[in-house]
């Protein structure tokens, strides 16, 4: 009888408890400052390898888009930072890439100035700070602007040091058989862009230059070898879209007939292109 008579007696202390009191005494949710959830970190650090493989395979606008997202949620993330000015400089967007410069000693800072025009004597400059850099994107850069001046062999040699200093698998080979493209040697071009793409077999980009050199030397059924109808007819547009940007009306003609002839469904663009040069 007492336990029965005990509990209104407590209920009733209860209700008269200031509020404060009785949060002392009853149990309070558990309560969790909430930042960055785990969840959105793990979402941050995907786009973040999904921007650098886009980088890595030169889907530049892709990693672009990437990279931004992610300084969006941390502004300071060095590692988006980089690869975000990395990105820009290959787009060709120097001036966005420099807002991201934090030393105007780096690599990046020797490229953007010189791509920008802020250089006098380029070469002469990239060969001094070489001497203190060897870095392989620096040997690139000078062989590009040798390649630009006709300097064919003295750009070759610099695309040969920079697989020496580092370059990523297949792509000194393949600067030099660009350096034969543009000085006519298509047998030499040929020849290069094939050892590329045996360094380096999941390049896109080293295949798609043996292909082309391929068409170029006339063995167009060599080039579209091994592709199925819709690769070989993107393939066969894209290289009439370079052909035509280098001003080889003949070839690119050519190109644009042999897409529409394989491609599995029929390309408006293309026929477009190709009715524009004839």
């Amino acid at each position: 009888m007492i336990r029965y008579f005990l509990v209104p007696i407590c209920l009733a202390l209860c209700l008269t408890l200031p509020l404060s009191a009785q949060a002392r005494t009853l149990p309070a949710p558990e309560i969790r400052h909430v930042q960055t959830d785990s969840t959105d970190v793990f979402e941050v650090l995907l786009t973040l390898r999904r921007a650098q493989n886009a980088l890595k395979i030169r889907d530049y606008e892709t990693a672009r888009q990437e990279f931004e997202s992610v300084l969006m949620h941390d502004p300071n993330l060095e590692d988006a930072r980089d690869g975000l000015r990395r990105t820009l400089i290959a787009l060709g967007d120097t001036t966005s890439a420099r807002t991201l410069i934090t030393d105007m000693s780096s690599v990046d800072a020797v490229i953007i100035r010189v791509r920008s025009g802020d250089v006098k004597a380029p070469n002469d400059f990239l060969i001094a700070t070489l001497e203190n850099n060897p870095d392989p994107r620096l040997w690139t850069l000078l062989g590009q602007l040798q390649d630009t001046q006709g300097a064919f062999s003295s750009a070759r040699q610099s695309y040969a040091m920079a697989g020496l200093a580092g370059a990523r698998a297949g792509l000194a080979e393949n600067n030099i058989g660009q350096s034969h493209w543009l000085a006519g040697e298509y047998d030499l071009a040929l020849s290069a862009f094939e050892k590329a793409v045996t360094l380096d077999p999941l390049d896109t980009q080293f295949d798609n230059n043996r292909r082309r050199t391929l068409v170029q030397l006339g063995r167009t059924q060599d080039a579209i070898s091994g592709l199925n109808a819709h690769r070989a007819a993107v393939f066969l547009a894209k290289a009439g879209d370079k052909a035509a940007s280098e001003n080889e009306s003949k070839l690119a003609r050519l190109l644009y007939e042999k897409s529409l002839d394989i491609a599995p469904r029929h390309n408006p663009l293309t026929a477009q292109k190709l009715a524009r040069l004839k």
